[in-house]
């Protein structure tokens, strides 16, 4: 038998989480974020359901465990600023600004957004494309603010 590695696991204990929020029941508008840490054997995972009542989970994953990692909720206040600062993404490149200047650090994106409509998956790293730094400066704040203590 082998060992499901700790993103894989952290992924099922944060859906599982969100689903145990109250108000959170059904599959409604979610974005799923995984990012690099501090270290290469570190990474931040978190989900918010931007629902009637935004809610979300967020997850330090250590790769190195075999065990999922403990998930935490995420304050709704959070969770609503960091829905209304997602901007308005454009799924095929635009032609590239030189003059704007990447996210700083070797930080790599997975982002995921789902509804009954729509399951999309992006990865990108260290974006210049204006909507990415956006999408990247509101994925640090929140990681910021679960991260801070």
């Amino acid at each position: 038998m082998r060992a499901m590695p700790s993103n894989e696991l952290a992924y099922k204990a944060l859906y599982a989480a969100l689903e145990a929020r109250p108000g959170a029941r059904g599959r409604a508008n979610d974005v799923f974020v995984e990012t690099t840490g501090p270290t290469t054997s570190t990474s931040y995972m978190f989900i918010v359901r931007a629902a009637v009542q935004a809610c979300g989970v967020f997850a330090h994953v250590d790769k190195r465990a075999a065990t999922a990692p403990r998930v935490v909720p995420i304050a709704a206040e959070a969770c609503a600023a960091f829905v209304a600062a997602l901007p308005e993404l454009a799924l095929a490149s635009p032609p590239l600004d030189e003059a704007l200047t990447p996210l700083p650090g070797n930080a790599s994106y997975e982002l995921r957004i789902r509804n009954a409509h729509v399951d999309v998956t992006m990865h990108f790293a260290n974006p210049r494309r204006p909507d990415l730094v956006a999408l990247g400066d509101a994925i640090r704040a929140l990681i910021a603010e679960q991260t801070a203590a």
